[in-house]
């Protein structure tokens, strides 16, 4: 069934909402005549969803499953499930739980799972189980600590096991609970070796303090743990001293434990780091390296320091498969142009590079003085095949829980529905979206089914009257800031971040204060952000604002729309003349670093949707100046 707005659907949504509203209250006496009365309507069986969520504590076993086994179809069911199950396991009903568990959750649900097993008899099963649980490198649930207090009063669990954790923590650098962890180690030396204790905080130190490892003296030991300690210590050191951190490990790979793999691991840790700061291996040196996927390392220092006979090298040292990336052919190709500018393997290069529709095709384009290569796909698909698309029931639900403000069921809906359907379909169901208006989805369904030439999808023109006023005031192109709001919101007026970042173009509302204040408009309420015209108005400002404070350097004023105007006046400090595509490369946040890239691709698509004459780059773009 369609969801059309027809008197009937209208009705029945209206009848549905105001069910639901009731179940969601505990009012639930008139559930089985509602469900008669909407026998024919797509989202009959979320009225029983809800009822069963609403009354998770007290449903019985069988009414959970029966409703799981009549709707497998519902992706909310899995949720339910989850729901119940830790509700079984937080109440001890371990058999019930066994029963329904198979054994595939997240960590809560593993570790009710483990309980139930401990208290159905099976302790030295669940005994044996539980490390894997507790060896994370973050906490765990409230519900693992009965299970972890009886693991660790048994022989199960000991010093290795702590290790294990303690070195993941410090490997993803949470050191709070590398802290906790060290009061699990003995402070009882054995056989002229450390504590284990003394050992864990030595690891702990090198840690927060790698110059320690500097401090040769003090980690002679010949043991497992202190090479963890020195290598550890080493990485941390090599970004904050790379001399120092060099210096230190001469004297360290002179000691006999080394194996020669982890001797050699470490000489190319420590190369890598000299790299960084324009120092590369000797030819006759880096002949012997092994692992050649960290060459990318060195190209990446050596496109950075602007060394463009180390980017020749170490880009012909990558495996073809990187070296085939277009990020490597185009830097292949601007060393090889700098080097030697008549150098026809670089213009060869360029001219391959060009015709991909993405950000290095687009400079190269621009470096051959050519406009970028769109490569759309031809034409829409047929409308006849669109509306079949209205006929697939995951979708027919997903486009009415939309209908009645259920977005979450919705996407879940939809996303299960796509898991299920062929490429072509899937794009169709990207067309179906993008006809409903919901333009977010189609762009999040199209890069799904892979359909990188519908540029009509994937870069959809939502909101273009608001854009093109918006560039009036703002002096801006539409096409910059429809990239804007493409990146960061995939065209989304409703979206929210974690942030609390709101609308197409994600402002806080402090931010949006701030610019309203600062051009006269007026800003009271913060779901006005949720309006388009208002986002995109203030938005713009405020991107138009900081590009005449970064001297019409675009790329600098997207960084700073990203990361603030703070962290990009340091990066740029001193780097006046550097040219713009290598100073993106050197923009130390990966997220940023990409969001500048996409944002200049996107600015390049959306000016040729738009029939507009916008190079990838201005001239005044070309080079960081300094405001």
């Amino acid at each position: 069934m369609q969801a059309i707005a027809s008197a009937e659907s209208y009705e029945q949504r209206k009848f549905y909402k105001q069910t639901v509203a009731k179940l969601e209250a505990g009012h639930a006496s008139n559930l089985s005549s509602a469900k008669k009365q909407l026998k024919d309507y797509v989202l009959q069986p979320y009225l029983d969803y809800y009822y069963l969520r609403g009354r998770i504590r007290s449903v019985s076993p069988k009414s959970v499953v029966t409703f799981l086994d009549e709707h497998p179809e519902i992706p909310a069911g899995k949720v339910l499930r989850a729901r119940w199950l830790k509700k079984l396991g937080r109440s001890r009903q371990w058999q019930t739980l066994l029963t329904y568990y198979p054994g595939n959750g997240d960590a809560e649900l593993n570790c009710y799972y483990l309980r139930a097993l401990y208290g159905t008899g099976q302790q030295e099963r669940a005994l044996a189980a539980t490390a894997d649980a507790w060896i994370k490198h973050d906490s765990q649930p409230k519900a693992c600590d009965p299970l972890f207090d009886v693991w660790q009063a048994s022989d199960h669990f000991n010093s290795g096991v702590v290790w294990r954790r303690l070195n993941l923590a410090l490997q993803h650098n949470e050191v709070t609970l590398a802290r906790y962890l060290q009061r699990y180690f003995s402070p009882d030396a054995k056989n002229n070796l450390p504590s284990p204790r003394s050992t864990a905080e030595a690891f702990y130190q090198a840690h927060v303090s790698p110059t320690r490892i500097t401090r040769t003296a003090n980690f002679l030991h010949r043991t497992s743990r202190y090479k963890t300690i020195i290598a550890h210590g080493l990485s941390r050191l090599l970004p904050r001293s790379t001399e120092t951190a060099a210096k230190a490990w001469q004297t360290y790979r002179n000691w006999d434990y080394w194996s020669p793999a982890e001797r050699a691991a470490l000489d190319l840790e420590v190369a890598i780091g000299l790299a960084k700061d324009g120092q590369f291996p000797p030819h006759e040196v880096r002949a012997h390296y092994q692992d050649h996927a960290r060459f990318i390392e060195f190209a990446d220092y050596a496109v950075k320091n602007q060394n463009w006979p180390e980017v020749i090298d170490w880009i012909d040292r990558l495996p073809v498969k990187i070296r085939q990336e277009a990020r490597w052919q185009y830097w292949l190709a601007r060393a090889l142009e700098t080097t030697n500018p008549d150098n026809k393997r670089a213009e060869l290069t360029y001219r391959a590079l060009s015709e991909q529709r993405q950000y290095y095709g687009f400079l190269a384009a621009l470096r051959l003085g050519i406009p970028g290569e769109m490569n759309a796909h031809g034409g829409r698909t047929s409308q006849l095949n669109v509306n079949r698309m209205r006929s697939v029931p995951a979708l027919q639900r997903s486009l009415e829980l939309r209908a009645v403000g259920d977005n979450l069921n919705a996407r879940r809906e939809w996303f299960a529905a796509l898991a299920k359907l062929p490429v072509q379909q899937q794009i169709l169901a990207a067309e179906l979206a993008h006809e409903h208006g919901l333009l977010s989805l189609g762009i999040l369904t199209a890069n799904e089914a892979n359909a990188h030439d519908h540029l009509h999808l994937r870069f959809p023109m939502g909101f273009e009257s608001q854009f093109r006023q918006a560039a009036l005031t703002s002096g801006l192109p539409a096409a910059s800031l429809a990239a804007l709001a493409r990146q960061e919101s995939a065209m989304n007026h409703q979206a929210k971040s974690l942030a609390d970042a709101h609308g197409l173009m994600q402002l806080l509302p402090s931010t949006a204060k701030l610019v309203a204040r600062r051009h006269g408009r007026t800003f009271t309420n913060t779901r006005s952000l949720f309006d388009a015209g208002v986002n995109i108005d203030l938005g713009s400002l405020h991107l138009a604002w900081l590009v005449n404070r970064y001297n019409g350097q675009t790329p600098l004023a997207y960084a700073a729309y990203n990361a603030g105007e703070n962290r990009v006046d340091r990066w740029i400090k001193d780097l006046s003349g550097m040219p713009i595509d290598i100073w993106i490369e050197r923009i130390p946040f990966r997220e940023t670093r990409n969001y500048v890239k996409n944002v200049l691709a996107f600015r390049h698509v959306y000016a040729a949707r738009l029939g507009m004459a916008l190079p990838m780059l201005s001239k005044t773009e070309a080079h960081v100046r300094e405001p």
